[in-house]
């Protein structure tokens, strides 16, 4: 039997009103014990989020020269940042169920921090901690079928494509070899 509705795996950042009374799976985090499957933290989520919103510490939008990803097909906005944390929040949850199907449930919910209908934008991270982030959430949320497909994995790989081009000495870096 499968853990969502087709309708929740073609867009997983929209969960139906239907599953809101279901009972979500209680696992591991990152502050407990080492495991091969975890929910990352919110903080995570927030840094990722932050990233392909405002930028980096090597390059923001205040700078001018960066460029966000596409996520929903459109350039992200600001106005996307909580369907962005929720979709990246939500796979992740799918990859652990997958992974420990008998685990206890709860219901859990990602809202980018808010202040007075505000964003909170947190500090910008470094590129290089951010990739190891991108790296650790999509590690994390691999464990099922549907993660190779999802809007997810599309959002880190495109976020992560864009930052790389960002890391410090890439621009002098030969383009190819003689």
């Amino acid at each position: 039997m499968p853990l969502v509705s087709p309708i929740v795996r073609l867009k997983p950042w929209r969960m139906p009103h239907t599953l809101t009374a279901m009972s979500w799976a209680r696992y591991p985090s990152s502050k407990g014990f080492q495991m091969s499957a975890f929910i990352v933290s919110e903080s995570t989520i927030d840094a990722i989020v932050t990233a392909a919103i405002w930028g980096v510490q090597e390059c923001s939008l205040g700078g001018g020269n960066f460029n966000r990803p596409y996520f929903q097909g459109r350039p992200l906005t600001e106005s996307k940042a909580h369907a962005l944390g929720e979709c990246l929040w939500y796979e992740n949850h799918l990859s652990v169920w997958h992974r420990y199907p008998s685990g206890e449930r709860f219901h859990t919910f990602y809202l980018f921090p808010c202040k007075d209908g505000h964003f909170e934008v947190p500090a910008l991270r470094p590129i290089i901690e951010v990739l190891k982030l991108i790296e650790c959430l999509e590690y994390q949320s691999s464990e099922h079928e549907g993660w190779e497909t999802s809007v997810a994995h599309k959002f880190c790989s495109d976020l992560r494509n864009r930052l790389i081009n960002y890391l410090p000495g890439y621009d002098a870096a030969p383009w190819g070899l003689d």
